[in-house]
C-alpha cells in the first residue's frame, strides 16, 4: 500500500492533509512495517512495483481511462470493471434480455435461450 499511496500523492491524486488513524497526513503511509528480530521497524515502501502484473504505475497504467466505468442509460446505472475485459471485447452490440432474478437467468440458460450474443440485465442486483 505504501507504493500505491506514494504514487497517488506524487501525482496529485490524493490530498496529503487528512486525519488518519496513524495521525495527520498521508505521507507517513509511504512507509511500511516489517518485523526485525521480533520488533516492528518502519521502512520506506518500495519505489517500484515488484510485480507489474499486479500493481502498475502512474506513468504506465493498465488503461489510460482507469479500470472502472460508470454505465448510464434507460435501465439505470451500473459500474463495471473494464480492466478485466480485453479491449476487443469492450464493445458489445446485442439484444438485451431483462430478468427479475438470477433464478430466471438460470432457467433461460438451461433452456438454451442464451446460446447467442446477448446482454443480460438482472434487476435489483446492485449494492444495497
Amino acid at each position: 500500500m505504501g507504493l500505491v499511496i506514494a504514487q497517488l500523492l506524487d501525482a496529485g491524486l490524493l490530498h496529503e492533509d487528512v486525519l488518519t488513524v496513524k495521525g495527520n497526513g498521508l505521507n507517513s503511509y509511504r512507509q511500511e512495517p516489517f518485523l526485525q528480530n521480533g520488533r516492528v521497524e518502519w521502512r520506506d515502501a518500495p519505489a517500484e512495483s515488484l510485480d507489474k502484473d499486479i500493481i502498475s504505475s502512474i506513468k504506465a497504467p493498465y488503461a489510460a481511462q482507469g479500470g472502472l466505468k460508470l454505465l448510464t442509460g434507460k435501465l439505470g446505472r451500473a459500474v463495471i470493471k473494464s480492466s478485466a475485459v480485453k479491449a476487443e471485447h469492450q464493445i458489445v452490440e446485442a439484444p438485451a434480455r431483462i430478468f427479475n432474478d438470477q433464478a430466471s437467468v438460470k432457467t433461460a440458460f438451461e433452456a438454451g435461450e442464451l446460446d447467442r450474443d446477448v446482454v443480460l440485465v438482472v434487476r435489483g442486483q446492485g449494492p444495497q
